[in-house]
């Protein structure tokens, strides 16, 4: 959350996922230029705090619950 008014009326901010992305846009770059980039220490943690909470929110669905078809 960018600001405390938001807290609990369902406003949720997605720019974790432009990091992300940049992240990935970079290493990609990198690697068709020949050089071994990886993640930085903020990209890192940034990936694992996501992973963690994606683990958490979907822990207790059921496969039929999904909207497409595994």
């Amino acid at each position: 959350m960018h600001h405390k008014e938001h807290l609990g009326k369902g406003d949720y901010c997605i720019c974790f996922a432009n990091e992300l992305l940049n992240a990935a846009d970079r290493l990609v770059k990198g690697r068709r230029l020949g050089k071994h980039e990886t993640l930085k220490e903020h990209e890192r943690k940034l990936v694992e705090d996501v992973k963690e909470v994606i683990l958490e929110a979907f822990v207790n669905i059921k496969e039929e619950e999904f909207l497409w078809d595994v």
